[in-house]
Protein backbone atom coordinates (compact mmCIF):
# COMPACT_ATOMS: atom_id res chain seq x y z
CA UNK A 1 0.00 0.00 0.00
CA UNK A 2 2.71 2.56 0.79
CA UNK A 3 4.45 1.75 -2.48
CA UNK A 4 1.27 2.20 -4.53
CA UNK A 5 0.53 5.51 -2.92
CA UNK A 6 4.05 6.69 -3.52
CA UNK A 7 3.93 5.61 -7.20
CA UNK A 8 0.68 7.52 -7.81
CA UNK A 9 2.04 10.67 -6.27
CA UNK A 10 5.32 10.45 -8.19
CA UNK A 11 3.43 9.82 -11.46
CA UNK A 12 1.22 12.77 -10.85
CA UNK A 13 4.18 14.97 -10.19
CA UNK A 14 6.12 13.91 -13.29
CA UNK A 15 3.17 13.65 -15.69
CA UNK A 16 3.58 17.24 -17.00
CA UNK A 17 7.06 16.39 -18.23
CA UNK A 18 6.22 13.24 -20.20
CA UNK A 19 2.76 13.73 -21.69
CA UNK A 20 0.15 16.18 -22.79
CA UNK A 21 -0.86 18.76 -20.24
CA UNK A 22 -3.75 17.61 -18.05
CA UNK A 23 -5.65 20.03 -15.95
CA UNK A 24 -5.62 18.48 -12.49
CA UNK A 25 -6.09 20.51 -9.37
CA UNK A 26 -3.31 18.90 -7.39
CA UNK A 27 -1.27 20.40 -4.54
CA UNK A 28 2.17 18.91 -4.86
CA UNK A 29 3.45 20.15 -1.49
CA UNK A 30 0.41 18.68 0.23
CA UNK A 31 1.01 15.33 -1.44
CA UNK A 32 4.65 15.30 -0.41
CA UNK A 33 3.67 16.18 3.13
CA UNK A 34 1.13 13.32 3.23
CA UNK A 35 3.67 10.83 1.90
CA UNK A 36 6.36 12.02 4.28
CA UNK A 37 4.01 11.83 7.25
CA UNK A 38 2.85 8.39 6.27
CA UNK A 39 6.39 7.12 5.87
CA UNK A 40 7.36 8.71 9.21
CA UNK A 41 4.42 7.00 10.87
CA UNK A 42 5.44 3.66 9.39
CA UNK A 43 8.99 4.17 10.57
CA UNK A 44 7.83 4.91 14.12
CA UNK A 45 5.60 1.87 14.12
CA UNK A 46 8.47 -0.29 12.92
CA UNK A 47 10.55 0.79 15.94
CA UNK A 48 8.16 -0.97 18.30
CA UNK A 49 9.58 -4.28 17.12
CA UNK A 50 7.80 -7.57 17.02
CA UNK A 51 5.57 -8.60 19.85
CA UNK A 52 7.27 -11.19 22.03
CA UNK A 53 5.17 -13.81 23.77
CA UNK A 54 6.78 -15.46 26.79
CA UNK A 55 5.37 -18.77 27.69
CA UNK A 56 5.52 -20.14 31.24
CA UNK A 57 8.38 -22.61 31.78
CA UNK A 58 7.55 -24.90 34.72
CA UNK A 59 10.93 -26.65 34.60
CA UNK A 60 12.83 -23.37 34.84
CA UNK A 61 10.70 -22.30 37.79
CA UNK A 62 11.38 -25.59 39.57
CA UNK A 63 15.10 -25.24 38.99
CA UNK A 64 15.02 -21.65 40.26
CA UNK A 65 13.06 -22.74 43.34
CA UNK A 66 15.55 -25.54 44.03
CA UNK A 67 18.44 -23.09 43.65
CA UNK A 68 16.82 -20.68 46.11
CA UNK A 69 16.39 -23.54 48.58
CA UNK A 70 20.06 -24.46 48.25
CA UNK A 71 21.11 -20.85 48.75
CA UNK A 72 18.93 -20.57 51.87
CA UNK A 73 20.50 -23.77 53.23
CA UNK A 74 24.00 -22.44 52.54
CA UNK A 75 23.16 -19.15 54.25
CA UNK A 76 21.81 -21.06 57.28
CA UNK A 77 24.95 -23.20 57.47
CA UNK A 78 27.10 -20.09 57.27
CA UNK A 79 25.20 -18.40 60.10
CA UNK A 80 25.48 -21.56 62.21
CA UNK A 81 29.21 -21.77 61.49
CA UNK A 82 29.72 -18.14 62.52
CA UNK A 83 27.78 -18.78 65.74
CA UNK A 84 29.94 -21.82 66.54
CA UNK A 85 33.05 -19.79 65.76
CA UNK A 86 31.87 -17.06 68.14
CA UNK A 87 31.22 -19.58 70.93
CA UNK A 88 34.59 -21.22 70.34
CA UNK A 89 36.35 -17.86 70.49
CA UNK A 90 34.54 -17.08 73.74
CA UNK A 91 35.59 -20.46 75.17
CA UNK A 92 39.21 -19.78 74.20
CA UNK A 93 39.10 -16.35 75.86
CA UNK A 94 37.56 -17.83 79.03
CA UNK A 95 40.23 -20.54 79.11
CA UNK A 96 43.00 -17.97 78.70
CA UNK A 97 41.56 -15.90 81.54
CA UNK A 98 41.38 -18.94 83.80
CA UNK A 99 44.95 -19.88 82.92
CA UNK A 100 46.10 -16.36 83.69
CA UNK A 101 44.30 -16.41 87.04
CA UNK A 102 45.82 -19.79 87.84
CA UNK A 103 49.23 -18.47 86.88
CA UNK A 104 48.81 -15.44 89.12
CA UNK A 105 47.53 -17.64 91.92
CA UNK A 106 50.46 -20.00 91.49
CA UNK A 107 52.92 -17.13 91.49
CA UNK A 108 51.29 -15.72 94.62
CA UNK A 109 51.45 -19.12 96.30
CA UNK A 110 55.09 -19.51 95.31
CA UNK A 111 55.84 -16.11 96.82
CA UNK A 112 53.99 -17.01 100.02
CA UNK A 113 55.86 -20.32 100.27
CA UNK A 114 59.14 -18.55 99.68
CA UNK A 115 58.37 -16.09 102.49
CA UNK A 116 57.61 -18.97 104.87
CA UNK A 117 60.88 -20.65 103.90
CA UNK A 118 62.65 -17.35 104.45
CA UNK A 119 61.21 -17.20 107.97
CA UNK A 120 62.43 -20.73 108.64
CA UNK A 121 65.79 -19.59 107.35
CA UNK A 122 65.88 -16.89 110.02
CA UNK A 123 65.04 -19.41 112.75
CA UNK A 124 67.83 -21.61 111.42
CA UNK A 125 70.32 -18.76 111.28
CA UNK A 126 69.63 -17.40 114.76
CA UNK A 127 68.80 -20.56 116.67
CA UNK A 128 69.73 -23.60 114.56
CA UNK A 129 66.05 -24.49 114.75
CA UNK A 130 66.03 -26.79 111.69
CA UNK A 131 69.20 -28.54 112.87
CA UNK A 132 67.58 -29.23 116.24
CA UNK A 133 64.34 -30.58 114.73
CA UNK A 134 66.06 -32.73 112.10
CA UNK A 135 68.59 -34.19 114.53
CA UNK A 136 67.92 -37.61 116.06
CA UNK A 137 68.20 -36.81 119.80
CA UNK A 138 67.57 -40.39 120.96
CA UNK A 139 71.27 -41.18 121.65
CA UNK A 140 71.73 -38.03 123.76
CA UNK A 141 71.01 -37.55 127.44
CA UNK A 142 68.44 -35.11 128.76
CA UNK A 143 71.22 -32.84 129.96
CA UNK A 144 72.79 -32.74 126.48
CA UNK A 145 69.41 -32.09 124.83
CA UNK A 146 68.61 -29.42 127.42
CA UNK A 147 71.83 -27.52 126.73
CA UNK A 148 71.11 -27.51 122.99
CA UNK A 149 67.49 -26.53 123.58
CA UNK A 150 68.61 -23.52 125.58
CA UNK A 151 70.63 -22.24 122.59
CA UNK A 152 67.72 -22.87 120.18
CA UNK A 153 65.29 -21.15 122.55
CA UNK A 154 67.38 -18.03 122.86
CA UNK A 155 67.90 -17.63 119.10
CA UNK A 156 64.37 -18.46 117.97
CA UNK A 157 62.74 -16.39 120.71
CA UNK A 158 64.35 -13.26 119.32
CA UNK A 159 63.07 -13.99 115.80
CA UNK A 160 59.56 -14.71 117.12
CA UNK A 161 59.40 -11.42 119.03
CA UNK A 162 60.79 -9.50 116.05
CA UNK A 163 58.25 -10.69 113.51
CA UNK A 164 55.22 -11.59 115.67
CA UNK A 165 53.49 -10.01 118.65
CA UNK A 166 52.41 -13.14 120.52
CA UNK A 167 50.05 -13.09 123.48
CA UNK A 168 48.08 -15.68 125.45
CA UNK A 169 44.40 -16.13 124.60
CA UNK A 170 43.43 -17.11 128.15
CA UNK A 171 44.86 -14.56 130.55
CA UNK A 172 44.62 -16.77 133.62
CA UNK A 173 46.62 -19.81 134.68
CA UNK A 174 46.51 -23.30 133.22
CA UNK A 175 44.45 -25.52 135.53
CA UNK A 176 41.79 -22.85 136.20
CA UNK A 177 38.12 -23.82 136.05
CA UNK A 178 36.45 -22.48 132.90
CA UNK A 179 32.81 -22.19 131.82
CA UNK A 180 32.05 -22.50 128.10
CA UNK A 181 29.05 -20.23 127.48
CA UNK A 182 26.74 -19.91 124.48
CA UNK A 183 28.68 -16.90 123.17
CA UNK A 184 32.17 -18.36 123.72
CA UNK A 185 34.17 -17.93 120.52
CA UNK A 186 34.92 -21.42 119.22
CA UNK A 187 37.83 -20.04 117.20
CA UNK A 188 39.67 -19.12 120.39
CA UNK A 189 38.75 -22.16 122.47
CA UNK A 190 39.02 -25.76 121.33
CA UNK A 191 36.94 -28.13 123.39
CA UNK A 192 38.28 -31.59 124.16
CA UNK A 193 37.00 -34.42 126.34
CA UNK A 194 33.30 -35.18 126.76
CA UNK A 195 31.87 -32.38 124.60
CA UNK A 196 28.09 -32.01 124.06
CA UNK A 197 25.94 -29.46 122.24
CA UNK A 198 24.38 -28.11 125.42
CA UNK A 199 25.59 -24.87 127.00
CA UNK A 200 27.04 -23.94 129.44
CA UNK A 201 29.79 -26.52 129.85
CA UNK A 202 32.15 -26.81 132.77
CA UNK A 203 35.82 -27.58 132.17
CA UNK A 204 39.46 -26.93 133.07
CA UNK A 205 42.01 -24.90 131.08
CA UNK A 206 44.78 -27.27 130.02
CA UNK A 207 46.49 -24.81 127.63
CA UNK A 208 45.99 -21.08 127.51
CA UNK A 209 46.59 -20.80 123.73
CA UNK A 210 48.44 -18.21 121.68
CA UNK A 211 47.62 -15.62 119.06
CA UNK A 212 49.61 -12.98 117.24
CA UNK A 213 48.52 -9.37 117.15
CA UNK A 214 50.82 -8.66 114.22
CA UNK A 215 52.59 -10.59 111.46
CA UNK A 216 55.67 -9.22 109.74
CA UNK A 217 56.91 -12.04 107.57
CA UNK A 218 60.19 -11.13 105.88
CA UNK A 219 59.47 -10.34 102.24
CA UNK A 220 61.15 -12.03 99.33
CA UNK A 221 62.42 -9.79 96.55
CA UNK A 222 62.95 -11.19 93.07
CA UNK A 223 61.88 -14.41 91.44
CA UNK A 224 60.94 -17.40 93.52
CA UNK A 225 60.91 -21.07 92.70
CA UNK A 226 62.20 -24.47 93.59
CA UNK A 227 64.26 -25.36 95.44
CA UNK A 228 63.40 -23.27 98.49
CA UNK A 229 66.71 -23.04 100.28
CA UNK A 230 66.35 -22.72 104.06
CA UNK A 231 70.07 -22.81 104.69
CA UNK A 232 72.77 -23.45 102.11
CA UNK A 233 75.34 -26.13 102.71
CA UNK A 234 78.55 -24.75 104.18
CA UNK A 235 81.98 -25.67 102.81
CA UNK A 236 85.13 -24.68 104.67
CA UNK A 237 87.98 -24.02 102.30
CA UNK A 238 91.40 -25.33 103.41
Amino acid sequence: MPLILAALVVGALTLPYFGAPIEIDFDRDLALAIISGYLLLQGLLSLRGPKVIIEKDDKAEDEASALRTQLDAIAGDYREMKEREKKLQQAVEDTNRRLELEKQKSQGQDKTNAEVVNLLSLFQTKGRFIDFLMQDITPYSDAQVGSVARFVHQGCSGILKEHFDVEAIYKGTEGDNFTVKQDTDQRNYRLIGRVTDSRPLKGVVVHKGWRSKKVQVPRVVGETGEPYVIAPAEVEIN
